[in-house]
């Protein structure tokens, strides 16, 4: 078996554990925008990869402060995505445009050649007993910023 293979069956096997017995009215989806980073031709990838690590680690810490602490009992499963985004595309984004201006991006300032490096968390959560109301409120309290946190609950009608 390839390595792929055993990565996507090891994935197959935690979901199906996670899973098991959850019905729609538990489990709701996330996404977490960690950072983001203005990049050029002329940019240190070493040292920007570094700080997307950080930035990463940090919101996992945050995460899981939030999630174990203040919402305790609640289960997750998520991964960390990196999109990479053009100054061209955000023009027709409004949404995108207040995010990053509230993460420090001067949008309107961004040349052609500019990219934003946005590291964000996505996660699957096993609300438990508490309402996805609650958990989105306690998380957006340690992760301030508009449109930073979507957090929504699951709908049987869509795939």
């Amino acid at each position: 078996m390839t390595q792929w293979l055993s990565i996507k069956e090891t994935a197959k096997k935690r979901w199906k554990h996670f899973g098991d017995g959850l019905g729609f009215d538990r489990v709701s989806w996330a996404t977490l925008i960690a950072s983001a980073h203005v990049v050029s031709p002329a940019t240190d990838w070493s040292e920007l990869a570094q700080t997307v690590r950080q930035d990463m680690a940090e919101t996992r810490r945050g995460w899981r402060a939030v999630v174990n602490k203040s919402v305790s009992g609640i289960r997750w499963r998520g991964s960390f995505e990196i999109d990479l985004l053009r100054p061209d595309y955000l023009m027709r984004r409004p949404q995108k445009i207040e995010l990053l201006t509230d993460l420090g991006v001067a949008v309107e300032a961004l040349r052609p050649e500019q990219r934003i490096v946005l590291p964000h968390y996505h996660a699957i959560l096993d609300l438990s007993r508490h309402d996805v109301r609650v958990v989105s409120r306690k998380i957006r309290h340690r992760f301030r910023g508009s449109r930073r946190l979507l957090c929504k609950s699951l709908q049987q009608r869509y795939t």
